[in-house]
């Protein structure tokens, strides 16, 4: 049993408190003795957050990523990801039945934004961290050019590049 607070005639808000996760009922007194019979109910949820990839992207936003967890399937329909704090949450989608993916907004500031996956506005737990970057380019290879059996060692001129353990570069074929 919780305080309630009166907001109109058609409207009031309470705290919930702690409780395993599942549906309760929740109904309504104005003496704490006769209570409504409504039947509403309210979910209370357990998320748990295990593995978040790939955990950076570029500033300009596009970047799937993929939250690993559990307790998140059940409501993949409401679920949305926060990138760090002052940006509109972008919408999730399931991935699988322990996870979610979201795809980072544009105009994320450098550096690192915590995620928040929320349910209808609330958040629910935090997913971890991911890291922006300033947009790569390529300006230059030295050397330009090298046999089709492969080896060649190329060095990449351009920047901004970042020491991660993730760097990678990709030969296309035209």
């Amino acid at each position: 049993i919780v305080s309630a607070a009166y907001v109109s005639e058609t409207s009031l808000t309470y705290n919930t408190t702690a409780l395993a996760s599942g549906h309760v009922l929740v109904e309504v007194s104005t003496n704490g003795r006769e209570y409504t019979s409504s039947g509403v109910q309210f979910e209370l949820v357990s998320v748990m957050m295990q593995d978040l990839t790939p955990y950076l992207g570029p500033v300009l936003g596009g970047t799937v990523v993929t939250i690993a967890g559990t307790g998140l399937s059940h409501a993949a329909d409401s679920l949305h990801c926060r990138f760090g704090d002052g940006l509109p949450s972008v919408a999730a989608s399931a991935h699988g039945s322990d996870g979610v993916r979201c795809v980072s907004p544009p105009s994320l500031p450098d550096g690192w934004s915590w995620i928040t996956i929320t349910s209808h506005g609330v958040p629910l737990r935090s997913g971890g961290n991911f890291m922006s970057h300033l947009a790569m380019y390529v300006s230059e290879l030295i050397p330009p050019a090298g046999p089709v059996s492969g080896g060649t060692r190329v060095t990449v001129l351009g920047g901004p590049f970042r020491e991660v353990s993730t760097l990678r570069c990709r030969f296309e074929g035209s």
